[in-house]
C-alpha cells in the first residue's frame, strides 16, 4: 500500500511516496513512521509559483463534449458574424428572386 505524504510552505510544495507493504497500513504503523523515521523521509520539491498549477486530468470523452458545446454556441468574432449576415442577406435575396 502506497502512503503520499504532502507538505507546503510559501510557495514550495513537498511531496514524499512511501511504500507501506501489500496491505492497509495499521495506524499504529504510520504514527510509528512520522514519529519515529520522519527525518529520514525524502520529499521532492515543486515551486508552484514558476510552474503551473497541478491540474485534473480531463476524461478525452469531456473535452470532446466541451469542445463541441463551444463551437455550438458560437465563439466568433465580430467581422465573422458581419461575413455571416450578409451571406443570409444575399441568400434571401436570392430566394425572393427566383421565387
Amino acid at each position: 500500500m502506497l502512503e503520499f505524504f504532502e507538505r507546503k510552505t510559501g510557495d514550495v510544495y513537498e511531496v514524499s511516496k512511501i511504500n507501506l507493504g501489500t496491505s492497509e497500513p495499521r495506524d499504529s504503523l504510520i504514527y510509528e513512521l512520522l514519529i519515529e523515521n520522519w527525518h529520514h523521509v525524502r520529499f521532492n520539491t515543486v515551486n508552484i509559483a514558476n510552474n503551473e498549477q497541478i491540474q485534473k486530468k480531463v476524461n478525452p470523452k469531456r473535452m470532446q463534449r466541451l469542445a463541441k458545446k463551444a463551437l455550438k454556441s458560437g465563439l466568433s468574432t465580430k467581422a465573422q458574424e458581419a461575413v455571416k449576415l450578409a451571406q443570409t442577406a444575399k441568400k434571401l435575396e436570392k430566394g425572393n428572386i427566383n421565387h
